[in-house]
């Protein structure tokens, strides 16, 4: 027994109808009728009187779901305080990127992440609390402490097969004025035609097909039909700032 088979328990018993539950739930009904009959088999009991017409608790089903019920909303609220528990970060989508690519999915588990534009980091601190804020604004905030400076290389990125095509390609960049890959972009290259986008998936999936160019970190980059086409890497600082406590 799984706590999924409770789930499916609990509204098969609430819709008296393995039919109505298969849709809602969107499972064949033969897979919902196979997790019935095992959970019946599991406890030597009949859950329920089938017939035509459809299905009925039995006194042992009505039991069955008030322990359902119990076991689904001490889970739910189990997951709410481990949540709870986690350290909260505040961070952009690209340092987001930039953090899961160097400590991978298992580490950044750890946390809670809000991901927020650059001009949002302006405003977000204020509303809510985190433990952590990375940023490449520089905050003045009474309850954050700067931890720790770092800095993210960058380079110019295209896709090697079209490099004697880069007059004719655009630069992409985030429509988000305030991002400092934006800005960057916009001093090296101020006489390039540009493509706005809100997304840094949506501009790293350009490069690669070869239809675009962009600013990007080389974590980010690191399918084999891009190359860096400025030698010179560029450094934007980033900082790291922790709450100090809660008020």
């Amino acid at each position: 027994m799984n706590i999924n088979d409770l789930y499916i328990y609990a509204k098969v018993y609430e819709l008296k109808s393995i039919n109505k539950a298969s849709k809602e739930l969107e499972y064949a009904q033969s897979n919902i009728t196979q997790r019935i009959q095992l959970l019946e088999e599991q406890f030597n009991q009949n859950f329920f009187v089938r017939s035509y017409t459809g299905i009925k608790p039995t006194k042992e089903g009505r039991i069955f779901y008030e322990y359902s019920k119990s076991v689904i909303t001490n889970t739910e609220n189990l997951k709410i305080t481990f949540s709870e528990n986690k350290k909260q970060i505040l961070c952009s989508e690209l340092l987001f990127n930039v953090l899961y690519k160097k400590q991978g999915i298992y580490e950044i588990a750890k946390y809670t992440f809000k991901l927020v534009t650059s001009s949002e980091m302006f405003i977000e601190p204020y509303n809510h609390y985190y433990d952590k804020v990375l940023t490449f604004n520089k905050l003045d905030l009474n309850n954050y402490t700067l931890v720790k400076t770092s800095s993210l290389k960058v380079g110019l990125y295209i896709n090697k097969e079209y490099i004697a095509n880069y007059d004719n390609l655009p630069l992409l960049i985030n429509s988000d004025k305030k991002c400092p890959l934006r800005r960057l972009s916009l001093d090296i290259l101020p006489d390039k035609n540009f493509i706005e986008l809100d997304s840094l998936e949506a501009i790293i999936n350009i490069v690669q097909n070869g239809e675009g160019i962009a600013i990007l970190p080389p974590d980010l980059t690191s399918d084999s039909s891009t190359n860096n086409i400025k030698v010179d890497f560029k450094s934007i600082p980033y900082y790291e700032y922790a709450f100090n406590k809660r008020i």
